[in-house]
């Protein structure tokens, strides 16, 4: 797969934004607003970060979504509360949304940590080989490894885990 820029601003382009969206790995999802000062104010970064990275042989979908235009793309848009917004889906995960500053530079470095999400190119053309050591220093773990023993919960979870446990045993004896 390659790198694809898709801009809607009609029906014919959110349908064309529906069937390309689940071909790709990645998808950044820019939804700006016609006659938006903050989205006028930040368009050029997001046209610098387009043009630096749609060249790139990532398999990544981006796209500019004009606010008339939301409901027609099949992109889960609850959490939006105002324009501009960014977000970006990696197949199978959740939606993140970018709130770092709004420059091209923060946009690039958040499109390449999805793709590292996924296992795809890193910024040096080069993945990661299974057991080196991440830039934390720690060395990356197994499945098993992590996998292995109870997971552990913290806070208002663990405790009311702990009092519905206590409650579900005396209501056994």
């Amino acid at each position: 797969m390659y790198m694809k820029f898709i801009k809607v601003f009609n029906r014919e382009n959110a349908e064309k934004f529906n069937k390309e969206a689940p071909n790709h790995q990645v998808v950044i999802a820019g939804f700006f607003m016609e006659n938006c000062p903050a989205c006028k104010s930040f368009k050029p970064q997001w046209e610098k970060f387009i043009h630096e990275f749609v060249t790139n042989n990532h398999d990544a979908l981006i796209a500019e979504i004009d606010s008339n235009q939301i409901h027609l793309v099949n992109f889960d848009t609850n959490t939006l509360e105002g324009f501009p917004s960014v977000f970006r889906v990696v197949k199978g995960g959740d939606i993140v949304e970018f709130n770092q500053s709004r420059t091209s530079e923060e946009l690039g470095k958040f499109l390449k940590e999805a793709i590292g999400l996924k296992g795809g190119k890193r910024a040096s053309g080069k993945k990661r080989a299974s057991g080196k050591k991440r830039a934390s220093g720690k060395k990356r773990m197994s499945g098993k490894k992590r996998m292995s023993g109870k997971k552990r919960m913290s806070g208002k979870r663990a405790s009311k885990n702990k009092t519905h446990k206590k409650k579900s045993r005396r209501s056994v004896r």
